[in-house]
């Protein structure tokens, strides 16, 4: 279409696409058509999109300094004003402390190395499991595996379940968790669109994740705690941790970690300025600059 209409073509990669880390299960031809398209977008659009600085860099060693002249990295975000009116309910003292995943589990987003800690920091007394619940929402679909799970490791009274709710419901059940749990194993170069949100909650974030793109904001943000799956010993401490955290006062995260609104304004600068033909200022995370996100869209790459 740009060709036929002579217009500018700014491509947007969401995602990996034909070096995926968790796609090694594609067949060998389906790798190798992913690899041709994918070189066709980015040698023939005018400016190529990413919301992630690990996936840009994958693509710049990939395919040279040259093309990565046209790299842009636009960080996701969420809508702010969909929290701005929550507050947080009054903190029950005599109510557990409660550690919430909200949302899907998919694309080897397991809590079984969680459970694994979970069930040795009750054996070494890191947790009383009468205090202290991990709670599902949403997870319909692995209930019944991990309630086998949570059965043999003795966490019955610990993990919950609870089905599928209404967004702003979803939206009240965070800004009332004690803290929020994120499971990111597997992907090194991809932010989930769940961490936006968990920000502009502002409760404390545990998240179990690969070192990556995902635990550096987490950490950034100075209000989580980021942990290996593999490390059991790490995550009965980032339990700890987390804790103590929500137990003291939590400071809401620079807005700028996860306002779309900064994004998306930025890609309409963008795109405004390609469609005149002038200079694209390229805007990074560092330094005192701002940093800028568009609302999250799952998919492999799309053209704008």
């Amino acid at each position: 279409l740009a060709s036929l209409l002579h217009c500018p073509w700014v491509a947007d990669f969401r995602d990996p696409w034909s070096r995926a880390p968790w796609r090694d299960d594609r067949r060998s031809f389906v790798t190798r058509a992913a690899g041709v398209l994918e070189r066709a977008v980015v040698t023939r659009a005018n400016h190529i999109l990413f919301v992630a600085g690990g996936n840009r860099d994958d693509f710049a060693r990939h395919y040279g300094a040259t093309v990565a002249s046209r790299f842009r990295l636009v960080p996701n975000g969420c809508d702010p004003e969909e929290f701005d009116h929550l507050e947080r309910p009054p903190v029950d003292p005599d109510a557990p402390f409660v550690l919430l995943h909200a949302g899907s589990l998919y694309a080897g987003r397991t809590p079984v190395p969680l459970l694994n800690a979970l069930a040795a920091a009750v054996r070494e007394g890191v947790i009383d499991p009468r205090r202290f619940r991990v709670r599902f929402l949403g997870t319909a679909s692995l209930q019944s595996d991990l309630s086998v799970t949570s059965r043999d490791l003795g966490l019955e009274g610990v993990v919950e379940f609870v089905p599928r709710v209404p967004r702003q419901e979803s939206l009240r059940a965070m800004m009332a968790a004690s803290a929020l749990l994120l499971l990111q194993p597997g992907h090194t170069v991809s932010v989930p669109g769940k961490v936006y949100e968990y920000l502009a909650v502002g409760r404390p974030i545990l998240a179990i994740a690969e070192e990556g793109e995902t635990a550096e904001v987490v950490r950034e943000s100075g209000i989580g705690v980021s942990v290996t799956p593999g490390d059991e010993e790490g995550i009965v401490m980032a339990l700890k941790a987390i804790k103590e955290m929500a137990a003291a006062e939590v400071s809401m995260p620079r807005r700028e970690l996860f306002d779309g609104t900064l994004g998306a304004a930025h890609i309409v600068e963008l795109l405004a300025s390609v469609a005149r033909g002038g200079k694209v200022v390229n805007a990074e995370r560092s330094g005192t600059q701002p940093v800028v996100g568009v609302p999250s869209n799952r998919g492999e790459s799309k053209g704008l």
